[in-house]
């Protein structure tokens, strides 16, 4: 894997131990730089890291590329010419003092740059990501359009960007840099911030919270991630928070926000003691590309980067000299199982506990997402599992694409179920949803074939389940769910053609659609779970209408065949206080026996039903009036 990375090398002028400027007979001579310090980590880690510059072809141009060379980092596209490599003087502050930073990098060679001095389709061959600063377009207009070019070039080639917002107000003002960056993260997919950058650059911030206190509540965090996500379509947010006690000792933690599953993870805070802070939140960068450049989860690679962060405080200078093997097993020593409330979903077991009419009339909007919807049930060879306590039915994802995945690949069964195999006590039914493909189950050694929309069931106590696509280049998604069981039927494929089709609805009414049972009395036996997927007509966007509630029964809904840009509006709560949650193409959601289940969408779309109950007599609906609805 390869990283290319683009910004300024300054010298790095600093007197010795804590000296002040006016006491110092002599300064420390070294070199950094943003970007330059990304890549310095990202080489150490053992990637291909390459960074690109203008540097002068004088001595100190030479010493500044040669500071690069000695770790590994790949300097052969930089580009030299100029005069004068910039200048940047550091005062280390020391407990109650702060630190002094003076710039001295006015007319620079990469300041004077041009956009005809980087040739971007040679420097993103084979390239699988490129990362770039707000300290660099803030060089001058002309740099902005060097980094335009980047981004347009790396779009071109398509390697994955990320910036690290990095507001500095010596550099340009608010309103400069709120014009440069919009356009540049227009081409950005994982954005790096703080609160005080978010602010500062976009006017971003959380309600009813003072972002330079040092301290951001959760609700915050996720506020301000969100609200750059959706401005500039981020797939990934990281929000770094310092919580300067003083200069040195700092509080030093990060969330990282994964837009397609809707994750909002949080780290460790570590209570630093100081050495050199200069380079911190490079080295988060660099450790953050890292772990996400070799496929770690969301949380996982949030508590990488600021481990590694936490460790560059401790090294003098502004590049990050730890390793992989020492980044973690720090972090192994630092971290525990499970370290806080939201951490706790860590495991590929989320567990919902279920809420009441009552208390849900109070739910925010985020309350009851949380609480009800499920997103992220794909991820490449993994289950992603949610227990809910509403009848104790589990939903789960599984998109094998390499591997030969197990049912209970990252779930501990004892723990969760109190058995020894997942379907001890359990049945299951699924769909294959990802079109195009074939995916393969093979249960308790017996081989199924699931095309696209087929369905299988398998029934209480079969051992051994295992999910397989035929071809990797067109992945078999498995939608699941499962429902407690005492006794055993038969395990059943079922195609489309086998199953009940009843079509419903008309086109006055915007509803036309068919029902097609699958996993249904009228089908086959099973204990309680039911299963069945409505596909509605082109022109129709509106299901389940009239609503109805149905006390003996939960239900669970997963929305698919939604084009992209489209929603669903899913209705629920009590028919006289009613609520929504919006909806993307394959989240799915939970409904409790005494909340309707209804949806309208953007488009026509089509929708899995699964229902766990003990009563079996699907005609016993409590219908409301759509003119009741409240």
């Amino acid at each position: 894997m390869k990283v290319v990375t683009f910004g300024e090398l300054m010298v790095r002028l600093q007197p010795f131990n804590y000296e002040r400027f006016v006491q110092a007979n002599s300064l420390e001579f070294t070199f950094g730089g943003g970007e330059a310090n990304v890549a310095v980590s990202l080489a150490n880690y053992g990637l291909d890291a390459a960074f690109v510059t203008k540097l002068p072809a004088h001595a100190i141009g030479q010493a500044a590329v040669n500071s690069l060379r000695r770790y590994g980092v790949d300097t052969s596209m930089i580009t030299r010419g100029g005069d004068r490599v910039g200048i940047y003087y550091n005062e280390k502050g020391a407990s109650q003092r702060g630190s002094v930073c003076i710039y001295d990098r006015a007319n620079s060679a990469i300041q004077l740059a041009q956009p005809s001095d980087f040739d971007w389709d040679k420097i993103f061959e084979g390239v699988d990501w490129f990362h770039f600063t707000g300290i660099t377009p803030a060089l001058g207009a002309n740099v902005v359009e060097i980094c335009l070019e980047a981004c347009k070039a790396a779009k071109a080639h398509g390697v994955k960007i990320s910036c690290d917002l990095n507001y500095r107000g010596k550099l340009w003002t608010r309103d400069q840099a709120r014009e440069a960056m919009t356009k540049l993260c227009e081409y950005v997919d994982v954005c790096i911030s703080n609160e005080e950058d978010a602010k500062d650059v976009f006017g971003i911030e959380a309600e009813a919270t003072d972002i330079y206190g040092g301290k951001l509540n959760a609700e915050g965090y996720k506020s301000v991630a969100k609200q750059l996500a959706d401005k500039f379509h981020f797939e990934k947010v990281a929000i770094t928070l310092r919580e300067s006690h003083n200069a040195s000792e700092n509080g030093w933690s990060a969330m990282l926000y994964d837009v397609a599953s809707n994750e909002y993870c949080f780290s460790k805070k570590y209570e630093l003691k100081i050495i050199d802070r200069v380079g911190g939140g490079d080295s988060f960068g660099g450790g953050l590309i890292y772990a996400l450049l070799n496929g770690k989860s969301t949380q996982d690679a949030v508590e990488f980067a600021v481990a590694a962060s936490a460790l560059k405080h401790t090294i003098e200078g502004d590049y990050n000299m730890m390793t992989v093997s020492e980044s973690r097993s720090w972090l192994a020593a630092t971290v525990p199982a499970v370290s806080s409330a939201k951490q706790e979903r860590r495991s590929a077991m989320d567990i919902r506990y279920s809420c009441n009419q009552k208390d849900f009339k109070r739910y925010t909007t985020e309350e009851m997402r949380d609480e009800m919807l499920i997103t992220g049930l794909y991820k490449a060879d993994e289950v992603v599992a949610v227990y809910s306590h509403v009848d104790r039915m589990v939903t789960l994802g599984c998109m094998p694409v390499h591997e030969t995945v197990s049912i209970d690949k990252g779930i501990d069964v004892w723990a969760n179920f109190g058995t020894h195999y997942f379907l001890e006590r359990r049945e299951i039914g699924m769909f294959n949803i990802g079109k195009d493909s074939t995916g393969i189950v093979v249960a308790d050694g017996v081989k199924y074939e699931l095309g696209y929309k087929d369905c299988l069931y398998i029934t209480q106590g079969t051992k051994e389940v295992t999910f397989a696509s035929a071809d990797p280049e067109h992945p078999a998604k498995f939608y699941m769910v499962s429902a407690p069981a005492h006794c055993s039927y038969e395990t059943r494929l079922i195609k489309m053609a086998d199953a009940n089709h009843r079509p419903l609805g008309s086109v006055e009414t915007c509803n036309k659609r068919t029902i097609n049972q699958f996993i249904h009395p009228d089908v086959l036996k099973t204990c309680q779970l039911s299963m069945g997927m409505t596909e509605l007509e082109p022109g129709s966007n509106w299901n389940t209408m009239p609503s109805h509630t149905h006390e003996r029964r939960m239900e669970i809904y997963t929305y698919f065949e939604l084009p992209e840009g489209q929603v669903v509006f899913h209705m629920c709560g009590e028919p006289t206080q009613t609520r929504h949650i919006v909806m993307h193409n394959e989240d799915a959601v939970i409904s409790p026996s005494w909340s309707i289940h209804s949806g309208v969408g953007t488009s026509n779309y089509t929708f899995i039903w699964a229902m766990g109950g003990e009563n079996m007599e699907f005609d016993d609906m409590d219908n409301i009036a759509t003119t009741d609805l409240r």
